[in-house]
């Protein structure tokens, strides 16, 4: 089975303390379920490149700076990603659900309290140990 190339963004507020968090709508694989921002890389798309389309895309996120964090590889039954996650800095203020769903700041020690898919554990972890990128 090939793995499904996918890039996702810590967002981080202007003052670092805060990171956007948002929900898979229902009818998507792990409908429910809290993330990373993000999607899959296009064909001949660079990684920063899909992740600044993706990102307006889904909530009008537009950013000045990214820092490749840390790289999962994840088989769940029905298929297997390869997801590649970035520190995002310098975002604007303006957020826009373009495809209705629910979004919210979060300080780190409270991602705990929502439900990520298990591909996201290993960076939900990362973050709640102190590790990022700068």
């Amino acid at each position: 089975m090939k793995a499904i190339q996918v890039v996702a963004g810590i967002i981080w507020s202007q003052d670092k303390t805060e990171i956007l968090i948002s929900k898979r709508p229902d009818h998507l694989h792990k409908g429910g379920f809290w993330e990373f921002p993000g999607g899959k890389v296009e064909a001949a798309e660079q990684e920063v490149e899909a992740l600044r389309r993706e990102l307006q895309e889904e909530l009008s996120v537009i950013f000045t700076e990214s820092d490749f964090f840390q790289n999962i590889h994840f088989e769940y039954p029905e298929k297997t990603v390869d997801l590649n996650f970035y520190h995002v800095y310098g975002v604007g203020e303006k957020i826009v659900a373009n495809e209705g769903q629910e979004w919210r700041w979060v300080k780190v020690a409270e991602l705990t309290e929502y439900t990520f898919p298990e591909a996201n554990e290993p960076v939900v972890k990362a973050l709640l140990a102190g590790k990022r990128a700068a």
